[in-house]
Parts: structure tokens; sequence; C-alpha cells
């Protein structure tokens, strides 16, 4: 990702509605995958380890700092700084293709909006790091952008290399040897301004990014959209989306 498209995402991370709705999303699945976290018997711990490799700004890990201590993992410079700026301490730079942890030491690992980038030139090579940093029994929760037919100006800014479908996202996953436990699309019922966003986005520069503050209606309307969506995937998975969303787990043996 370009340097300044981290200071935008910076600026509006905290309010703007893709970032707050992904949150709220992953802080309710994270808890899914850590009920049962005090009667595992895999682990000695009393309170999980949780790395986000590719932490960008770090706002997902001080959302999910109530569950256990998170790390922060990413490559760039200028992405860490800022997420120093929240406060955060926990934070090494380093490559989801060599992650500077132990072999099973992580209870979570969460890669969110990473693997597509074309920073990773191998999605299985990374996926394969993410199964020897995870404990067995551990957690993988994977998002990536979905759909090529949905690429725009602003992959090219975010340094898009691929985007996903679910069938691809999973078969990888399993392929670095996980056990694939929920896989879903996200940004459901958002697909049809994205859609017309991408149409009349078509004559815009390549390099024009799609960060920007919304008039605040329109940032709670889309709030309030997402809210549906979450309610609907709190019992049922998405045939198509924006984004693809895979839970899997590290087996036991």
């Amino acid at each position: 990702m370009r340097n300044d498209e981290y200071s935008r995402m910076f600026a509006v991370e905290d309010t703007f509605w893709w970032y707050v709705a992904l949150r709220r999303f992953l802080v309710r699945e994270t808890h899914k995958r850590l009920g049962t976290f005090g009667n595992d018997r895999n682990t000695q711990r009393e309170e999980p380890w949780i790395l986000d490799a590719g932490c960008g700004t770090g706002a997902n890990l001080n959302a999910l700092s109530c569950f256990g201590r998170c790390i922060g993992v990413d490559i760039s410079p200028t992405a860490l700084n800022l997420a120093r700026r929240r406060g955060l301490s926990n934070l090494a730079r380093g490559s989801v293709l060599q992650l500077p942890v132990r072999p099973e030491s992580v209870d979570v690992l969460l890669s969110i909006d990473v693997l597509y980038h074309v920073w990773v030139k191998d999605d299985l090579a990374a996926l394969m790091e993410y199964h020897r940093a995870l404990r067995p029994g551990g957690w993988l929760i994977v998002h990536v952008a979905a759909h090529e037919w949905l690429r725009g100006s602003h992959d090219e800014v975010v340094m898009t290399r691929h985007r996903y479908t679910l069938k691809e996202l999973v078969e990888r996953v399993e392929s670095a040897g996980f056990r694939v436990h929920r896989q879903t699309y996200r940004n459901t019922f958002v697909l049809p301004l994205m859609l017309i966003a991408r149409v009349l986005g078509r004559g815009k520069s390549k390099s024009e990014s799609d960060l920007r503050p919304l008039p605040r209606w329109l940032n709670t309307l889309l709030l309030v959209v997402m809210k549906v969506e979450e309610f609907v995937l709190s019992f049922t998975n998405l045939p198509i989306g924006s984004s693809a969303y895979v839970v899997a787990q590290k087996p036991l043996t």
C-alpha cells in the first residue's frame, strides 16, 4: 500500500463505515472462537495471544485488545508509526512470509485484507507461515477483496495483486493444512452501490483512492445497512459480496 494511503486510512478509520463495520464483525467472530479458551487443554496460558498479521495502522488491534495479548506485525514502517500513535506497543516489523514469532505460539491469527497485496507474491507460502505460527487448535481468520470484475482504481492505490473468489480462498487455506469452519462473502448489501461506483469510476485516474470523508448522513446510512448485514451473517452465510471471509482451524494432530 502506498504511504499516503496509510495516512488517509489513519485519518478516517475510526469513523468510516467500511472499517467500523469490519471491526464489529471481527470482534464478534473472534469472540466466538475464544469462547471456550479457558477450558482449552491445548494451552497453558491464562489469556490468548492474538496476532494481526499485516496490522496496518492498528485499529483492529485496538478493537481486539479486550480478548487477550494482541501483537501486530506489518512490513510498512509508516503503518507501524501510525499504529504507535494509537498507543500500541506490541508491534514488530516483518513480512507475512516470515513472521517474527515462535512456532505454535499464537492462539488466533488475523489476516485482514493482506493476502491479495502485491507484496505477498506467494499467498500459499503466507498461509503456511500462518500455520507455523498457530498452535494446534488455533484459529485463522482471513478477509480479502473478492472478484476480479470488481477491480477499480482503488485497487491500484492499495496495490491489489488479485481479488479472490471464495472458492479460491478456501482452496488456498485448505492447501496450507487448515480445516475451514466458515466461508462467506461480506459487503453484500452494499454491492449494488459498489458496482455503480465502479462503472462511474472507469474514467478516473488509476491512482485515485476511494477513501475520503463522506457526508455524515451517508456514512450513517451505510453503517445501518451493514448492521442489517451483520445480523444476517450471525445466522447464515452470503453467496456473493465484495469481500471473501474464511475462518479455519489448525488441526490438533
